[in-house]
C-alpha cells in the first residue's frame, strides 16, 4: 500500500558508505586503544603503502563485528548503527549493495545459527 510504502526509509548508498567509513574508524580507535594497531602501522601506510591493516583488515573486522552484533540481536537485517537496521526492504536499490548487502545477510544467518557463546 502507499502508506507502507512511506513508512519505510530507503538508505542511499552513500549513507551506507559513511556508516561503513565511520564504523573502520570507531573501530580503528578501539584496536590502537587495545594495541593491535600502532603508529608504525599508519607510518608503513603512509611512508611505505603498505597497508594492508588498514585498507583490508580494518574494513573486515568492522562488517565482522557488524555481523557478530546483528546475530547477537536477532536483527532481521544488519544493524549498522544504533537504531539503524539495513534490510532487504530499505536497503539502497543499486546492484552493488544488492551484491554487498545479499552475501553479508546469509552470512549473518549462518553467524546466527552457530548459536555463538561470549566467553
Amino acid at each position: 500500500s502507499r502508506t507502507l510504502k512511506k513508512a519505510i526509509t530507503l538508505y542511499k548508498p552513500v549513507q551506507v558508505w559513511e556508516w561503513l567509513f565511520k564504523s573502520c574508524e570507531v573501530n580503528g580507535r578501539i584496536l590502537v586503544r587495545d594495541g593491535l594497531i600502532d603508529v608504525k602501522d599508519v607510518e608503513e601506510c603512509l611512508v611505505k603503502g603498505n597497508c594492508k591493516k588498514l585498507y583490508i583488515q580494518l574494513p573486515a573486522w568492522t562488517v565482522l563485528q557488524c555481523l557478530l552484533a546483528s546475530a547477537k540481536s536477532n536483527s532481521s537485517g544488519l544493524v549498522i548503527s544504533d537504531g539503524v537496521e539495513l534490510t532487504e526492504m530499505n536497503s539502497p536499490r543499486d546492484k552493488v549493495f544488492a551484491w554487498l548487502v545479499g552475501p553479508l545477510m546469509i552470512m549473518k544467518e549462518q553467524i546466527k545459527n552457530l548459536e555463538l557463546t561470549e566467553g
